[in-house]
């Protein structure tokens, strides 16, 4: 009798053990995820968003030195956002009321106007939601499962980025599927990493948040309301080579390109931004000589001549110089030395 009852047991507790094992295979089935399943989650979460706001540490790498931000972000779709990037030199803000975006640094009453479409066509600096519909966009993308990092597991997945050949690598929240930590490479070499410190979804923020009053309304129509361009895009919209400065001083970076019209004149504008602002014009050269004050001092750059123009009033400085067949514009609060240092490094694109 004894004997029976211990088979009776045994039997009893495989059996359940088999009960239990079944139940967990079944809910990890339900618990596992495809990235068909997480694409489609994904959608779904940026369809129903209504917004969020968001603090994220921003570390972006070049091969002299790395520059890190503070990102604050805030999101109320349809067409509203703000993002403030700030470092210990300064910061820049971003805001889109809807209709317009305004760009400008605090304390400084220069800032920028962009209508029409774009609106549309600017991507905000370090936007979270930014990175997921670009994933959601990729046509190479891949799904890596569950990744660890801290004390935290998230949805890892990667896409390569359209006309860069750059790759995205992001860690997405398990329960709201944002980017918590977002990596891009060039090859095998890191260029920005973020981590997302704050994450606030479904906020209501007060209006005044997607504002900006202008220091002066008048001064408004005086500005160029610019068309942001890539690099590439410029490349195929401006019909002559495209030149760029291989060294820009350390602390400064491109933060827009835009093509626009003076005088009948087209002429492509680099705008540079960080510890140092400066701007870098391009275009065909004309049969009108340059203005050259006085005060204005020749210069050899490289083979070419150029002219030196510092305004102190305002504090700015102008270097002039031709190759004859373009002319160029160096515009800025630098010194003489690095004006002529930038104009020297300066090369067209796809030239050795």
């Amino acid at each position: 009798m004894r004997e029976t009852g211990s088979r009776t047991f045994l039997r009893s507790r495989a059996a359940c053990l088999l009960v239990l094992a079944l139940l967990l295979s079944v809910l990890a089935a339900g618990c596992s995820m495809s990235e068909e399943r997480l694409q489609k989650k994904a959608a779904k979460t940026m369809a129903k968003m209504k917004g969020y706001y968001a603090e994220l540490d921003a570390v972006v790498f070049s091969p002299e030195d790395e520059q890190n931000y503070s990102v604050r972000q805030w999101l109320q779709n349809p067409d509203r956002w703000r993002v403030e990037v700030t470092t210990e030199a300064g910061g820049q803000f971003f805001i889109c009321d809807g209709e317009q975006v305004f760009i400008y640094q605090p304390g400084f009453d220069d800032y920028y106007r962009l209508a029409g479409d774009a609106t549309e066509e600017l991507s905000p600096p370090f936007m979270l939601t930014g990175y997921l519909e670009a994933y959601l966009r990729a046509k190479t993308h891949s799904f890596g499962g569950l990744r660890t990092a801290g004390d935290e597991s998230y949805y890892f997945v990667t896409y390569k980025t359209q006309g860069r050949n750059e790759s995205v690598h992001l860690w997405l929240d398990k329960k709201t599927l944002f980017p918590m930590i977002v990596e891009t490479y060039l090859d095998e070499s890191l260029l920005n990493r973020l981590s997302c410190t704050l994450l606030q979804p479904g906020v209501d923020f007060a209006d005044d948040i997607f504002e900006y009053q202008p220091p002066d309304e008048g001064e408004v129509a005086s500005l160029c309301l610019i068309r942001p361009l890539s690099l590439d895009d410029a490349q195929q919209d401006w019909p002559y080579p495209v030149y760029v400065p291989e060294y820009v001083p350390q602390g400064c970076f491109l933060f827009v390109i835009s093509q626009s019209e003076e005088a009948d004149q087209e002429q492509l504008i680099f705008i540079y931004k960080g510890d140092q602002h400066f701007t870098f014009v391009q275009r065909p050269k004309t049969e009108t000589e340059a203005y050259r004050a006085e005060s204005s001092r020749q210069l050899i750059i490289g083979e070419m001549t150029g002219f030196y123009h510092e305004n102190l009033s305002d504090e700015l400085a102008t270097l002039y110089w031709s190759d004859n067949t373009m002319e160029f514009i160096l515009t800025g609060s630098l010194t003489m030395e690095e004006m002529v240092r930038i104009a020297a490094s300066v090369k067209a694109q796809g030239s050795s």
